[in-house]
């Protein structure tokens, strides 16, 4: 049984503090949090990952983006299906294409030109959330997006969530369509579930 006002409170208490840092925190923490992904062979050692246009005060990983050109580990961003609420696609994203984005209706920068790659063929994802606690869940938006995407995956690919640690609970109730994660990201650490 799901306690839905408990979740609601929580994601609205963590979005505020996500909220009240400030720029150069922000870059602080998101620099520190790539540099824990860089040294995880798991992401070092990939060949296509998905990543994600940081929104708002999210974590940014753009400065990953660059590793990863470097060194011809394909870089994928979702974008949301206009015709069906609620689904997502991993779509190829270059050098280039960073310089021709486009805002949603939901105010997420996505690539305009889009090469979808299949599901199966990802062997990272990097999952952005509101709150995770240290079982391995998390939530997002609550529109479930990642939850119906990461069903879709290689039963091999690792998902590490991204977060700050004040994004972290001790613990969140869970529905029967949350996906958990292998690892969790902070400034601090990487928190491993498997």
């Amino acid at each position: 049984m799901t306690h839905p006002t408990m979740n609601i409170n929580l994601r609205k208490e963590k979005l505020a503090a996500r909220a009240a840092l400030t720029k150069e925190e922000v870059q602080r923490l998101s620099s520190q949090i790539c540099q824990n992904l860089l040294n995880d062979p798991r992401v070092k050692n990939a060949k296509t990952v998905l990543t994600y246009l940081p929104y708002g005060n999210e974590v940014s990983l753009l400065q990953l983006n660059e590793y990863f050109w470097n060194h011809n580990i394909k870089v994928l961003v979702p974008v949301c299906d206009q015709n069906q609420p609620g689904i997502m696609n991993a779509a190829v994203y270059t050098e280039s294409d960073q310089h021709q984005l486009q805002k949603t209706k939901l105010g997420v920068m996505e690539p305009q030109n889009c090469i979808f790659e299949a599901p199966q063929n990802i062997d990272l994802v990097l999952v952005p959330g509101v709150v995770f606690d240290r079982n391995g869940n998390r939530m997002g938006h609550g529109m479930g997006y990642y939850d119906r995407y990461l069903t879709k995956l290689n039963p091999q690919a690792v998902t590490i969530g991204i977060a700050y640690e004040l994004q972290l609970a001790e613990k969140i109730i869970t529905n029967p369509w949350d996906y958990p994660l292998n690892a969790l990201c902070t400034e601090r650490k990487i928190y491993h579930f498997d």
